[in-house]
């Protein structure tokens, strides 16, 4: 089944350059199976939230923290296939 992702992001806070690189993670990862990924500059300084169809599955503001590398295609596979 399709799914659909969207990261929000502070673009103030050049965090562009960490939404690129998890763009390209989840595209090699997930290319067959994605219906669309959205990537949308917030208004709120610091944001950075990554939602699998419409559930949170990481949020910099619950965390304090940017994602480590590799967290959010864990997040996803458990998401997507409960592991």
């Amino acid at each position: 089944m399709p799914f659909r992702i969207t990261i929000e992001y502070c673009a103030s806070c050049h965090f562009a350059q960490h939404v690129t690189s998890l763009v390209g993670e989840i595209l090699n990862l997930y290319e067959k199976n994605l219906e669309s990924i959205m990537i949308l500059p917030s208004s709120v300084i610091g944001d950075f939230e990554v939602k699998l169809d419409d559930k949170v599955i990481f949020s910099k503001r619950a965390k304090g923290r940017l994602p480590n590398p590799g967290e959010v295609e864990e997040l996803l596979a458990a998401g997507l296939f409960g592991g």
